[in-house]
């Protein structure tokens, strides 16, 4: 979660002592490239290619989007590692923040991949507990040091995470990002998303070409800068620019992969039929097949949790951006619902048609935890075990509405 409002009370505090430190690059091997693997969406050949694989598998298009949520991602984890009837092919995948981190492990513990290795299995089962290991075992500590009050007048943030490069560089390593490469087909899409804060936009990331062209440390700072939360967490510099936690701009990143759907569907013909305005067919009936399945996987809670405020500044500041995360996510998630509504109106005629399906899996709320830390091994152990029990039970994705009331589970 992007914890802001950490930025804001530094600066009306401090503001008079503070002396920041010059603005830093530290550039890896490939950096001065990176304007090159900015994802800029699939090309013709790739769209048709991408529409005729899925019609001769005879399967929809398949997102997953994996959300911020620092710790949380713990939940994630545990769903990820359990989802035993997941697609039989993900197209696209999205990770911002902790979701990018949980990206490259995820991709390789799936059924249908396929990479060189003695024993296939036993790798995947590897990936699996380096995942698990990743959010249940390191604390506070090993994450980030914060600074003395001194320190923080000369420093850009509350924290070094040093500690979480070294995380970073532990389990994203090269041979995890050659296998990312190796099973990966033409036209699969895996994005993270930073904030460029110079320019204020949001930037993805093309991940699959950076794999196989063999950036890996390039493929590394993109992860470790997806996950710095601004003023708790020094930023990063790519190609000179100041960047952090892609969830200052979205919780969850799905917006661009709509656009890569509605290419997809024009490519097809089916969305061109309905921009000529060609009699629409009837309601879609039950027996018509899937064109697209979207997973949002939110690591974090969808509703307010009732906590006892601290009366320090920081401890009601931290509450309100708390608050103010929780709306941007609601708001993420319609925004979400109203490009694939608009998708499912032009092809079908019907908004809500079923062959247009949209499910979340976020932490429920009879999980009633709260972190001791912002790193708290035993509460993401538990996180873990909730994500895990919902994933075995198969409770863990559910179809969703929101409204003025905010969020709907509907089935």
């Amino acid at each position: 979660m992007i914890r802001v409002a950490i930025v804001s009370t530094v600066a009306c505090t401090l503001i008079a002592a503070c002396n920041c430190p010059k603005r830093g690059n530290n550039p890896v091997a490939g950096e001065d490239q990176a304007a090159h693997y900015v994802f800029q969406g699939l090309d013709s050949h790739q769209r048709e290619t991408l529409a005729s694989q899925a019609a001769m598998q005879g399967r929809p298009i398949a997102v997953i989007a994996l959300s911020g949520g620092a710790q949380n991602g713990a939940f994630g984890a545990g769903v990820l590692c359990n989802w035993d009837d997941r697609p039989p092919h993900v197209d696209m995948w999205t990770g911002i923040s902790t979701g990018s981190l949980l990206l490259t492990h995820s991709v390789l513990i799936g059924p249908e991949i396929r990479f060189r290795a003695a024993d296939l299995q036993a790798e995947k089962d590897r990936y699996r507990r380096e995942l698990e290991e990743a959010y249940t075992t390191y604390s506070e500590s090993d994450i980030m040091s914060k600074r003395s009050l001194i320190k923080m007048l000369t420093s850009s943030a509350m924290a070094s995470v040093e500690g979480l490069r070294a995380v970073v560089a532990k389990y994203v390593t090269n041979e995890a990002i050659d296998r990312v490469a190796e099973s990966s087909s033409e036209t699969d899409v895996l994005v993270v998303g930073t904030t460029d804060m110079d320019t204020g936009r949001f930037v993805a990331w093309d991940m699959k070409r950076l794999a196989l062209d063999k950036r890996y440390d390039l493929y590394r700072k993109i992860v470790f800068t997806s996950c710095l939360e601004p003023g708790a967490m020094d930023p990063e510099y790519l190609n000179g620019h100041m960047h952090g936690d892609g969830g200052v701009r979205y919780q969850i990143f799905a917006p661009l992969m709509q656009t890569e759907i509605a290419r997809y569907l024009d490519t097809q013909g089916v969305r061109a039929r309905a921009l000529r305005a060609e009699p629409p067919p009837a309601a879609t009936p039950p027996s018509q097949p899937l064109l697209l399945s979207i997973y949002l996987l939110v690591n974090g809670r969808l509703e307010e949790q009732a906590v006892l405020t601290g009366t320090c500044l920081i401890d009601i500041g931290l509450r309100a951006v708390d608050l103010l995360s929780l709306e941007s996510k609601l708001g993420n998630l319609l925004r979400i619902q109203t490009l694939v509504e608009d998708l499912a109106f032009q092809v079908t005629n019907d908004p809500r048609s079923k062959q247009f399906q949209v499910v979340l899996a976020s932490i429920d709320p009879v999980f009633q935890d709260l972190p001791t830390s912002h790193f708290d091994p035993v509460y993401m152990r538990r996180l873990f075990d909730h994500g895990e029990a919902r994933a075995l039970a198969k409770t863990a994705w559910r179809p969703f509405r929101v409204s003025g009331r905010g969020l709907v589970i509907t089935n």
